[in-house]
């Protein structure tokens, strides 16, 4: 309440203040307030000075960015820790000048701050917080914090890259993070195709993946697309989601990470195929990317179900690849 006072006080006396106080004055003043109303106060300094309407619900719209920019300038490392899940609500909040303020200043921080700012970036990627348990909010982030550890990098390093049909999809070093509520197929067929994953699966209730990050996506032509396709098929594989969006060519460091993990496959959410294709994958050859949609080709429920789902789009380039495979096989 005390707070909230001091707040009316500030905008009832707003005139008064800027004909007698400086701007360094008035930003000092602003220092005693909450995030939101700082943001508030700011704002309504800002319409005061520009003869604009000051309209309070529009602040946060309006002025946080403006707001955070001057925190930033001000070297206001504490300030911004203390107001921390204010700030960070979610990922289009993690930006690279907060993000990499804190990281500068890191090393100011007490360790009770610095895990406060870790949790708060593990809250904002999750779909369910703050509907997560304790429990599982600690396994999500020291999931992450061992990735970071690994990628010789921070949890600050994190940022938002893409969304998704399931997921919204990060990027930390060279490991790709996709978080989402669901998938179309939460388990997909096991085959020399995956770019295996580190981890697959649900933390809580959040369907989390990482993998590695590569860059040679999105270049394959038809018959490339097709070859894999073809592959998966002669497996008894149904790939519903085949495009060029969905694979990429792999490199030295991912075809070793790949042999490491096939070694512990067993861990990975995947389902078991009888028909393996034991083939050593090359570097530049293409992998999977999209661990999804990837079904048994006698699985017809699940075939069904999927395919209810698909865009137009999509399912009018599986019948391509679909006829070109039966019309081949002839």
């Amino acid at each position: 309440m005390e707070e909230e006072k001091i707040y009316q006080d500030l905008l009832e006396h707003g005139d008064f203040l800027l004909k007698n106080y400086s701007e360094e004055d008035l930003y000092q003043l602003g220092k005693t307030l909450s995030y939101r109303h700082r943001i508030s106060y700011d704002y309504y300094l800002f319409c005061k000075k520009n003869e604009k309407t000051f309209q309070e619900y529009l602040s946060v719209f309006e002025h946080e960015k403006i707001l955070l920019g001057k925190l930033v300038s001000h070297q206001e490392v504490h300030y911004i820790v203390s107001h921390i899940n204010e700030i960070i609500r979610g990922p289009y909040s993690l930006t690279d000048d907060i993000l990499s303020f804190l990281k500068a200043h890191f090393s100011e921080l007490t360790e009770d701050e610095k895990k406060s700012v870790e949790l708060s970036i593990i809250h904002s990627i999750s779909e369910y917080y703050p509907h997560v348990s304790d429990y599982d909010m600690e396994r999500f982030y020291h999931l992450l914090h061992d990735i970071a550890e690994k990628e010789h990098t921070s949890l600050l390093d994190i940022r938002k890259i893409n969304y998704g049909g399931f997921s919204k999809i990060y990027r930390l070093g060279d490991r790709i993070i996709k978080v989402g509520s669901s998938r179309a197929c939460e388990k997909i067929v096991d085959n020399r195709r995956l770019l295996l994953p580190d981890f697959k699966g649900k933390i809580g209730s959040d369907y989390v993946e990482i993998t590695d990050y590569l860059d040679d996506v999105g270049d394959a032509s038809f018959e490339e697309i097709y070859e894999v396709y073809e592959e998966l098929r002669e497996q008894g594989i149904l790939w519903l989601d085949a495009n060029e969006n969905n694979l990429a060519r792999i490199n030295q460091k991912s075809l070793e990470n790949n042999r490491i993990r096939r070694a512990y496959v067993s861990n990975l959410d995947l389902l078991p195929n009888p028909h393996f294709n034991t083939k050593e994958l090359s570097v530049g050859d293409l992998v999977i990317i999209d661990l999804d949609h990837i079904v048994y080709d006698t699985d017809l429920d699940q075939i069904e179900r999927i395919q209810w789902d698909l865009s137009e789009v999509v399912s009018s380039h599986n019948d391509v690849l679909n006829m070109t495979y039966q019309k081949r096989k002839k």
